[in-house]
Order: C-alpha cells, then sequence, then structure tokens
C-alpha cells in the first residue's frame, strides 16, 4: 500500500469514528431556526469557517490516530458540529513535505462521501463533482443517496494550500429544505486567507 492511499484510508476511517460518535449528540431544535439566528465563525490556522453553532473538537479521536498522524502531519484537528438530522466535520492537517505535494484530494473526498453514505444505510450512491473541475487545490463535491430509514445527502470541499489541507463536509436529511440551505451557506463562507497573510509579510 503506498503512502497516498494509506492516508485516505486513515482520513476515512477517523470521519467515521466521529461519525458515528456524534449521533447521540445531536440537538433537536427546528432546522427553520438556523436560518435566521445569528451564526458563529470559527477559525483553524489562517481557514475560516461560518457556522449556525460553535464547532467542539474531538481530542479522543486524533489521540487514537496520532501514530499515524505522526507520520504524515506537523499538526492535525479535527471538529464537529451537530444539529439535528445535520452533521458537519472538519479536519485540518499541516502536511509534511513529501506529503501534501502528493494529496489527492479528488480521491478523499470521493472516498470519504462514500463510506459515510454507505455506513448510513445508503445505497445507489451517486456522488457528483462540481465546478471548478480543473482545480487541484480546491474541490466541491456533492452526494444523494437512497437510505433507510432516513435519505441522506452531502456536500463536501477540500482546499489545499501548499501543505495546508482542509477537508469539510456536511451530511443531512434531504427530506427538509432548510438543511440544504444550512449545507450550502456553509460551504460557500469557507475562506482561505494564507493568501492575503502572505502578502503582508512580503
Amino acid at each position: 500500500m503506498n503512502k497516498k492511499n494509506a492516508i485516505i484510508i486513515g482520513i476515512i476511517g477517523l470521519v467515521l469514528l466521529i461519525y458515528f460518535s456524534s449521533l447521540n449528540n445531536t440537538k433537536p431544535k427546528d432546522s427553520s431556526y438556523y436560518l435566521t439566528s445569528p451564526w458563529v465563525t470559527e477559525r483553524v490556522d489562517w481557514y475560516f469557517l461560518q457556522l449556525p453553532e460553535k464547532w467542539t473538537e474531538n481530542f479522543s479521536e486524533i489521540e487514537k490516530g496520532k501514530e499515524k498522524y505522526k507520520e504524515i502531519c506537523n499538526e492535525v484537528h479535527i471538529y464537529e458540529m451537530n444539529l439535528n438530522d445535520f452533521h458537519f466535520m472538519c479536519t485540518y492537517m499541516d502536511a509534511k513535505q513529501g506529503v501534501y505535494e502528493n494529496w489527492d484530494l479528488d480521491k478523499s473526498a470521493n472516498a470519504i462521501l462514500n463510506q459515510v453514505l454507505y455506513n448510513l444505510k445508503c445505497k445507489d450512491i451517486k456522488v457528483e463533482k462540481l465546478p471548478p473541475f480543473d482545480n487541484y487545490e480546491e474541490i466541491n463535491y456533492t452526494a444523494s443517496s437512497n437510505c433507510s430509514p432516513k435519505k441522506y445527502k452531502a456536500k463536501m470541499k477540500g482546499i489545499r494550500y501548499k501543505n495546508h489541507i482542509l477537508l469539510a463536509s456536511v451530511y443531512y436529511i434531504d427530506s427538509d429544505e432548510n438543511f440544504e440551505k444550512i449545507a450550502q451557506r456553509i460551504m460557500d463562507k469557507i475562506e482561505n486567507k494564507y493568501a492575503e497573510i502572505e502578502n503582508v509579510k512580503n
């Protein structure tokens, strides 16, 4: 198994552990509340994200995978935010030299989306890449499927700026139109400030 495949498999495993450990912590607020409520800005390094509620860092999952991450990362953070039938996950990695140059965001996105939806008992999974199609440092995906008892959809954005890798995804029931709006707003509001910081330094 080469290093790229090992990295992708490791990330999938951690994402799944986070997802299934979080299902018991959902909050029973109505989704419409989040269309008008104040959102919060979260930051990991120089990536900024807008979320309907504060996220929490999952230190236990980082601890479980610390030996694997030591091989590929200088630093790693895993965050989650859970509403009722709506789950957000974010992994940030400061990847080591020799790893980040070969990082394949498309493989990461496809593997994570397919595996999470499969474990949600989804079938007939359809993963679709969105524009930009020829940008290997930023990718956007949507996924749809048939699930039981709840039918889930997903969105994912992946960004790599040099050694700084961000993978953010949301999973939500497709019967709630509000969740579609909330998910899209989260994806649209992810900001990469690294270029601005480098311009200031120069």
